[in-house]
């Protein structure tokens, strides 16, 4: 064993620098900590454990997201460095705690003589398996950083600044690599061991210098050792500074990743329920003068109410400085009588996320894992039609924010007026949050777990619920939605006008209760076209024999659009209002033909008491076919061309990719293209997140991007299975000039052509009332 530490130079030496590195690294800790504390909003992330152990070695340990999705070269060299990582952290361990071991024995404290290594990690244990390994992955991280330097240096994608703190994270790592290559090789070299050829790498270079007299071969060493040491000791600690804090940060996100339903927003807690309404009771004591109950929960002035036994006790006064219920003497109820008071918390004083302090720690923790590689806003479809909104910007300015605002801990601040504190309107610009359809094309991608949308739905939620700013004429169709459920504002008593002339559709009957629900939504119920896109679905469970029903006039808009434009109060309502109907009608199953439909319904309505089966209607439809009650024939002489686009609120939300396209594949007359873009990475046609309701003249219009994208598969028809893809895409074509070659078609339309005979083509030529628009406090005009 060369020795490394030997006199009281290098011990002191050794001993100075652990403790000057293991102090400041503390303090990092503690700084980062301390930011994360200003995120004031509790939320728990350490239940269902297993779970996130789970999400841990699938995103970190086996890297899952990282090559996949068009970024195998970064994937791959990512992947390198990571597992040099991992493989190399017994090495490290083995590493310092042999300086440390040597110390002690320099002091006389212990014996040391052999190099220290955990066990099964030294050089011949078990044949040498792990240092081998080891050895192996000293190579590849070695290849992983020149592929990075080329990458920022030569390749130079836009999403993938070249920035001097990569450069010194790329040369750190790669000091790193070469001290401990150097490290192994000269300790090859000055042993003269032979049997090491399984350390492959670390051999070519002890091979170099197997020359050399021994005395040089130790010096080498020694200085390969301490390199290694004060490199890897400086990076340690430059770690949390810089914004490579996700070395360590990015697996505690992963950990700390949702587990909620994928399509589930939070529930803001607005007090419409008598979940936090408080009781307590109190017992008049004997005595004589003004009677005073200090009340053990916050409350205000109006919101009490004092009972005695049944009847309510008026004479009383609330001392808003006490927090405490009055009494006068005059109006004292005889001792040993039982008060009762009612009381609910003070209403807040915004809603939603005004300042930093609004966000909880794991919002905030987000900024710290940032990789910013910038894949979420490569996949972001507002920022590929030259919006303003770029998801990593989103992430990181809230993360400087933070620095910031920590940095002027002590100081007396203006949260509501001053500017430079607001996160919305402050941080960040209102048309960033605007830009959002909340497509999870961002959070799909992100190899580390951050979560973008619930920051831009608690924003919003500010700016709609608290200061009444909604984006871009999109206040109408909340006013729509609160006056007439549905975001046109047509007449509730019109909703069932398009099963007039439709035999098979029966209205529900809560004493014989139906299989299946089928909920019809706002646009198949008052949109024109959409209706067709009902009357196939009605027509084709007809046919297979299907139980269902529908509500009729009773349905109601599900609220999807008005909790992702920030209208949290209107949404539980009309949620509440919608469970408690479903819930008294006995529905058990329901199936719709709107993606977003489906995912409140599956995913949202659960917060307020609604359990229900949901399916769309391709799950169903491609079930039929399996189950030979659909029975496709051809309806064109040649195959004609499909191309498919995916819903976001039915792929990337609830993972329902294959029925779709089960279907199409079913049709003999018919040939399933893809576009480049398709599934997990499918572009958003920019109707989600209540674009659907906004008039936004910013860049360029993301349906027309997805039509060219689509048609460059050169198809006859572009098949959805949305109503808002549906409208988006039908609008691209026609201003591509492309509505006489290419038909945009819901599969149960494809369907109905080759089940019922439907002549699609005299459908769409038959002349249809324009879609229902927006003018006004919810009036539907022409």
């Amino acid at each position: 064993m060369i020795e490394t530490i030997s006199g009281i130079p290098t011990i002191a030496s050794f001993a100075l620098l652990l403790m000057i590195a293991g102090g400041a690294f503390v303090m990092a800790i503690k700084m980062r900590f301390g930011q994360l504390m200003l995120g004031k909003r509790p939320e728990m992330r350490w239940n269902e454990f297993p779970d996130r152990i789970k999400n841990v070695f699938i995103y970190v340990v086996a890297q899952k997201r990282l090559p996949r999705n068009g970024y195998l070269y970064s994937g791959i060299l990512h992947m390198f460095i990571f597992g040099a990582f991992m493989v190399l952290s017994v090495d490290t361990v083995n590493f310092v705690t042999d300086g440390i071991l040597q110390t002690l024995a320099a002091f006389g404290l212990i014996e040391h003589t052999s190099t220290f290594h955990l066990p099964l990690s030294g050089a011949h244990d078990l044949g040498g398996a792990y240092q081998a390994l080891a050895d192996t992955f000293r190579f590849l991280c070695i290849v992983g950083l020149i592929m990075a330097f080329v990458n920022r240096t030569v390749i130079k994608p836009e999403r993938l600044p070249l920035t001097r703190d990569a450069m010194y994270t790329i040369f750190f790592i790669l000091g790193l690599m070469v001290f401990e290559v150097a490290q192994q090789g000269f300790s090859i070299a000055h042993s003269g061991e032979q049997n090491v050829g399984h350390i492959w790498f670390s051999s070519i270079f002890a091979s170099a210098v197997s020359g050399v007299d021994p005395g040089t071969q130790a010096i080498g060493y020694q200085v390969a050792w301490w390199s290694h040491l004060v490199t890897l000791l400086a990076f340690t600690n430059y770690v949390p500074w810089s914004k490579h804090s996700h070395v360590f940060a990015a697996p505690l996100n992963i950990f700390f990743m949702s587990l909620e339903a994928k399509g589930a927003i939070r529930k803001m807690d607005l007090g419409l329920t008598d979940e936090n309404s408080t009781t307590e009771e109190f017992v008049v004591p004997e005595g004589d003068g003004d009677l005073e109950f200090t009340l053990k929960n916050p409350a205000e002035d109006g919101g009490v109410t004092l009972y005695l036994g049944t009847k309510k006790f008026r004479k009383f006064k609330f001392n808003s400085d006490n927090n405490s219920v009055v009494i006068p003497e005059a109006k004292r109820p005889e001792s040993g009588v039982t008060l009762k008071a009612e009381y609910e918390p003070p209403a807040p004083e915004y809603f939603g996320a005004r300042n930093l302090d609004d966000l909880s720690w794991k919002q905030l923790f987000d900024g710290l894992s940032c990789t910013e590689c910038g894949r979420c806003t490569d996949n972001c479809p507002a920022s590929r039609s030259d919006k303003p909104l770029k998801p990593m910007d989103i992430i990181v300015d809230i993360k400087h924010h933070m620095e910031d605002r920590f940095n002027r801990r002590g100081e007396e601040l203006n949260l509501e007026e001053d500017e430079s504190l607001l996160l919305p309107g402050g941080v960040i610009d209102p048309d960033v949050l605007w830009s959002c359809t909340t497509c999870r094309a961002c959070m799909e991608v992100c190899p580390v777990g951050n979560e973008h949308i619930p920051d831009i739905i608690d924003m919003r939620r500010y700016l709609t619920m608290s200061l009444g700013e909604v984006g871009h004429g999109s206040q109408k169709a909340l006013k729509a939605m609160e006056s007439r459920a549905n975001p046109w504002g047509m007449p509730t008593r019109e909703r069932a006008e398009w099963a007039k002339n439709v035999p098979e559709a029966k209205l529900w009957d809560p004493e014989q209760p139906s299989e299946y629900l089928y909920w019809v939504g706002c646009a198949g119920s008052y949109d024109d076209r959409a209706k067709k896109v009902t009357k196939s679905v009605t027509r084709l469970m007809a046919k297979a024999g299907v139980d269902f029903a529908i509500l009729g006039n009773e349905e109601k808009c599900t609220g999807d659009s008005a909790r992702r434009l920030g209208d949290e109060y209107l949404f539980q309502n009309m949620a509440m209002e919608n469970v408690e109907n479903l819930n008294a009608n006995g529905v058990k199953k329901i199936v719709t033909h709107c993606p977003h439909c489906l995912n409140t319904l599956k995913n949202e309505y659960a917060q307020f008491g609604g359990d229900y089966e949901v399916i769309h209607h391709s799950e169903l439809l491609s079930k039929l076919m399996s189950e030979g009650k659909l029975v496709p024939k051809a309806d064109k002489k040649e195959k004609e061309k499909v191309v498919y686009h995916d819903s976001c609120y039915l792929g990337r939300y609830n993972e329902i990719y294959d029925p779709q396209r089960d279907i199409i594949d079913a049709l003999p007359d018919v040939e399933r293209v893809e576009t480049k873009r398709n599934k997990q990475i499918g572009l958003c046609c920019g109707a989600g997140g209540g674009q659907m309701w906004m008039e936004m003249n910013i860049g360029q219009r993301m349906n027309n991007i997805r039509t060219d994208e689509l048609l460059e598969t050169e198809p006859k028809v572009i098949a959805v299975a949305c109503n808002f893809c549906m409208t988006m895409l039908d609008d691209g074509v026609k201003s591509k000039d492309k509505a006489d070659e290419v038909k945009v078609l819901d599969l149960a339309e494809l369907l109905a052509q080759r089940v019922l005979g439907d002549d699609i083509d005299q459908d769409l030529a038959e002349p249809a009332e324009p879609s229902p628009s927006i003018d006004g406090a919810g009036e539907a005009v022409e």
